[in-house]
């Protein structure tokens, strides 16, 4: 993000070569009003600043030395449902541990020198390091923060203030044109006082439409105009209006990725006083302290908190600023993070004396205080509920946690506040909490089959946010459980066979717009209910059964992506598994048919490669006097995809092609410099390129591909690590042909050519070796007579 920042500047305010002279006396002082906006499908961004600008001299070269300071700054960030505000005239609604925050805050009502040449060129800013480590030593930042701070004051610093003088023309007639850094500027309008000019360009170049270092970079188009209006003898900027609007390339749109970015700034120049702010700075620097971003608190070493330090912080702060909500949250914070018990019991005490309005903006600290006030107080932990409902948060809190309660033999406070939440007439919170109130309904029942058939009728005629936000796949189960113990077991298989058909609808619905990884959460549901089907059919129909098994395999996680932490809990209280692959190939071979479980298992190594030696043991256990190897070859391996052939240039410049490795095992590392998680595993990565270079491993290769990255660039990072590792230089083309989403991603590549994905996380080093070194059988070499056939699971 921060490089689509600049770029964005450095697009919207070229620096001049050649220009009409600026002119200036001694002492001459403006102000600019700076009011920019950035408008993304992902997040937006409102900015409003004010300057004030002072010439402290002419040199008798025509350059003039120029006191800049920032005087107001409001900044409004809305970026994945968060909000966040910066706003120099309220204090309070500082996010103090957003590093975003401080490279504004560093320079706010700061002066900056700098010198600007008569054509409007900033050539140097003469306090430009001052700045950058001023704010860092006084807030002892992090020396990660402190970098970051420097880096982005040094390359953001030039391009904002250049903004405030803009390009002028040699001829102040109407209809003159002039290029400029690729924008072609025209004089639009003449008057006796001043000019008006408009600026056009179109621009093509690669950036990442996202803010996290890891998102691929993308082919954009981006189109500017700009429009200002310029004294004929230039003592200041009047008025100035850019708009950019950047749109990643049409082959992207075809394909259902487009994004695009509009970018409207606004500079407004007047000789009226405009006034700065009256800052706290000692509130200020207490806050920032308490964040996350300072080490003030820490410990010689700069890692673990210094106790001792922080009592006398808060012995020394607490007098003054006790009573600022503000202040008691980042208190609330820091005190969390401790693990003592001493500063827990602070903790406990401080956050039982807060307020639920003053936790707000927390979810953690009214998560903390709910967990007591659920056994205590019902009116309260309403009120809790409500305040995190009111912020998204509540979903897990219910189905992970508040749920526990109601597996206990009695909960009489739990059911108190369901029943007061019951009243209430968000429609929202009720679809969170009817499901679960509905299974608490079928427990009092005690087995009354009429009042569990009620439970049931309700369940059926619950909407689509009860499966979203009630997770009532869930509960639905759990009453189809008392119903059978209650010898309702027709009636509980109708419940149990409505709860499929919704689940499975809600599989099907594509555009439904619902609660993040909702529909990873209700596949696992459906999985199980098929298991259920598959328990109650088996012993009298074992074909039907296995039907209902082969279902709930098939809903299986097929990748990482399809796994959502918050079905851990589901598969908890339901006895439920992630997986039945394992199941249904087990029920095949009881069911006395060993060639359907091998195919079961085999179309698992598509999402499970590492499972390869579980394969080969039960093929020899059920096959022994067939080849593993020939079925490896002819049956699993072909029914993998096909490795798309490649032929990049590595490091120097010579030409390497898939095909140059066939024969090997080949493991292929999709990774950029500019990746974090790539450079984390990139020691690890080496190590194991190295072990195959040295004949560790028989028939075995290695190769990395670097994306959106510049041949110098990979060099010196390769040179800078010592890292030996084979690498080749992406053509762009090479990761979309490979389907690569994320970075880094690896591929195991068989010596016939076929592919197989290794998802993120997984054991890439145990899925190369184990493919590589499975011992033959006995029978090596034996032409493969089965009729054991692979399946496109």
């Amino acid at each position: 993000m921060r490089m689509l920042c600049l770029l964005v500047l450095t697009t919207l305010f070229a620096i001049p070569c050649f220009a009409q002279s600026y002119q200036f006396n001694n002492g001459d002082t403006w102000y600019c009003k700076v009011s920019g906006k950035v408008q993304h499908t992902a997040f937006s961004r409102q900015e409003d600043r004010t300057y004030k600008i002072t010439v402290t001299s002419r040199q008798k070269t025509g350059n003039y030395f120029l006191d800049i300071t920032l005087l107001n700054l409001q900044v409004t960030d809305v970026q994945g449902g968060r909000k966040t505000i910066f706003d120099t005239d309220n204090l309070h609604t500082w996010e103090y541990n957003d590093s975003r925050l401080y490279d504004n805050l560093a320079l706010l009502q700061q002066v900056v020198r700098i010198t600007l040449n008569k054509n409007g060129s900033l050539l140097e800013i003469w306090n430009l390091d001052a700045l950058k480590i001023k704010g860092a030593r006084k807030w002892h930042l992090s020396k990660s923060m402190e970098e970051i701070l420097a880096y982005n004051i040094g390359t953001g610093l030039q391009a904002s203030l250049q903004s405030l003088f803009p390009p002028l023309p040699v001829q102040q007639e109407t209809g003159f044109s002039w290029q400029q850094d690729n924008i072609t500027y025209t004089v639009t309008k003449e008057n006796p006082d001043n000019i008006s000019i408009r600026g056009n360009a179109v621009h093509k170049g690669m950036t990442t439409f996202a803010s996290t270092p890891q998102a691929e970079l993308r082919p954009y188009v981006s189109s500017t105009e700009i429009n200002y209006v310029a004294g004929k003898h230039m003592s200041m900027l009047q008025h100035y209006q850019s708009s950019l609007v950047m749109r990643n390339d049409t082959a992207r749109e075809e394909k259902g990725r487009a994004d695009s970015m509009r970018w409207n700034t606004v500079i407004t120049g007047q000789t009226a006083p405009l006034t700065a702010p009256v800052l706290n700075w000692d509130y200020i620097n207490t806050l920032i302290y308490l964040s996350y971003q300072s080490d003030s608190l820490k410990g010689a070493d700069g890692r673990e908190m210094d106790s001792a330090k922080i009592v006398r912080f808060f012995q020394v702060n607490d007098p003054k600023y006790a009573g600022d909500s503000t202040y008691r949250m980042r208190k609330l914070d820091k005190l969390n993070n401790m693990r003592s018990p001493y500063f827990r019991k602070w903790y406990d005490q401080l956050l039982a004396t807060t307020p639920i309005n003053s936790l707000a903006g927390s979810s953690m600290h009214l998560h903390n205080k709910l967990q007591d006030a659920q056994h205590e107080n019902k009116d309260t932990a309403l009120a809790i509920m409500k305040a995190l409902h009111n912020q998204g948060r509540l979903v897990d809190w219910v189905h992970d946690s508040y749920a526990q309660e109601f597996e206990k033999k009695d909960h009489p406070m739990a059911d108190a506040i369901l029943q007061l939440a019951m009243k209430e007439k968000d429609s929202l919170l009720l679809a969170t909490l009817r499901p679960l109130h509905l299974w608490s309904l079928a427990q009092q029942a005690n087995g009354d089959k009429k009042q569990l058939q009620a439970v049931a009728d309700a369940f059926a005629a619950s909407g689509k946010a009860a499966l979203w936000y009630g997770r009532s796949g869930r509960y639905a189960m759990l009453t189809c459980q008392l119903m059978e113990k209650a010898g309702m077991s027709a009636a509980a298989a109708r419940l149990l066979d409505q709860e499929i058909t919704r689940l499975k609808a809600d599989q099907a619905d594509t555009t439904a717009q619902r609660l993040r990884d909702t529909r990873i959460i209700n596949k696992q549901l459906l999985a199980h209910a098929y298991k259920l089907k598959y328990d109650h059919a088996w012993p009298q129909d074992k074909k039907a059964a296995l039907g209902y098994l082969v279902q709930a395999a098939a809903y299986a996680p097929q990748h990482e992506d399809e796994k959502a932490y918050a079905s851990f809990y589901d598969r908890a209280v339901l006895g439920a598994k992630e997986d039945y692959r394992e199941d249904l190939a087990s029920a095949l071979t009881d069911y006395g048919n060993p060639e359907e479980a091998l195919q079961v298992m085999t179309a698992q190594l598509q999402t499970a490669p590492l499972r390869i030696k579980d394969v080969a043991a039960f093929f020899r256990q059920h096959f022994p006097n067939k080849s593993f190897n020939d079925y490896l070859h002819k049956v699993i391996l072909k029914g993998w995809a096909t490795a798309p052939d490649f032929a990049l240039k590595n490091l120097e410049d010579k030409q390497v092609r898939l095909a140059d490795y066939k024969g090997k095992w080949l493991l292929i590392d999709f990774w950029g410099t500019w990746c974090s998680p790539c450079r984390a595993e990139m020691p690890e990565v080496n190590a194991l390129a190295k072990d195959i270079a040295d004949g560790k491993y028989s028939n075995t290769a290695f190769l990395s591909i670097a994306c959106h990255d510049e041949q110098n660039t990979v060099r010196q990072f390769m040179e800078a690590h010592h890292y030996t590792m084979p690498v080749l230089l992406s053509d762009n083309k090479v990761q979309g042909n490979y389907k690569i989403n994320g970075y880094p991603t690896k591929v195991l590549i068989s010596p016939e050519g076929k592919m197989v994905p290794v998802a993120f996380g997984q054991d890439y080093k145990a899925i190369l070796e184990s493919f590589a070194t499975i011992a033959e059988d006995p029978v090596a070499g034996k032409a493969m007579k089965t009729q054991v056939k692979t399946t496109n699971n």
